[in-house]
């Protein structure tokens, strides 16, 4: 906190708590998005959440399958067989 001229003026610096997984508390199947005070987790590609509470990208269930996008579950690019 600053005071400056009877004003008062708070200056918070955020921390990127999708940097380390001690930091947040998204599952391992989960994107996380770093925000201004804090950070949202969204299951991948693929994986189901069975949250209903609002509380998104903690627990992210099943498997990609070959039926799915297999690249999408896994982050993948689909290589040119073309030269």
């Amino acid at each position: 906190m600053i005071l400056n001229n009877n004003v008062e003026i708070n200056i918070f610096t955020d921390i990127d708590e999708c940097a380390s997984t001690d930091l947040n508390t998204c599952h391992r199947r989960a994107n996380c998005s770093n925000t201004n005070g804090s950070y949202e987790c969204r299951c991948r590609a693929g994986y189901d959440d069975p949250d209903t509470s609002g509380n998104l990208g903690r627990q992210c269930n099943g498997m990609c399958s070959i039926l799915y996008n297999l690249f999408a579950c896994f982050g993948l690019q689909a290589r040119s067989t073309q030269d």
